[in-house]
């Protein structure tokens, strides 16, 4: 493992509160489309980060709604905070307010640029490595960690 993989993954635990299995599911959520890491494990990251991200939008929304459920709400307030909570807007808020902002892996291009969209889609990539490696506790956990939820 490279001295800045271990760093930034040791700088990001702090953020997610969870010890990896499989620390290539934390490295892969913190790729961009187009970052200079193609391949991890026998895994090719051909978008990035994406694949994680769509597990973990999903895990979000399922964490939400099982909370909500359980609490008896309403299923319209439910379904307002879920469209709310995954904006890209409030998602890169988080990745800024966590400062996981700093450790993603950008594309060399973009000139060190992180777009809101970037930021988002790390945050639920993060969320989805968790959820990937250790179940759905586990991404609670780190969600509420994260101040998600």
């Amino acid at each position: 493992m490279s001295n800045v993989r271990e760093e930034r993954l040791a700088a990001i635990h702090a953020i997610h509160g969870h010890n990896f299995e499989n620390p290539d599911l934390i490295w892969e959520a913190l790729q961009a489309h187009g970052s200079p890491i193609g391949r991890i494990g026998i895994r090719f990251l051909n978008q990035g980060n994406k694949g994680v991200a769509l597990t973990g939008d999903a895990v979000i929304r399922l964490v939400v709604v099982n909370n909500g459920v359980g609490n008896n709400e309403r299923t319209e307030a439910i379904a307002n905070r879920i469209e709310a909570l995954l904006s890209n807007s409030t998602l890169a808020a988080i990745c800024d307010t966590v400062g996981l902002t700093g450790h993603i892996v950008g594309n060399p291009s973009q000139g060190g640029a992180v777009s809101a969209k970037l930021k988002a889609t790390t945050v639920e990539a993060v969320i989805g490595a968790v959820f990937m490696d250790a179940g759905f506790e586990a991404a609670r956990a780190s969600m509420e960690r994260m101040g998600i939820i």
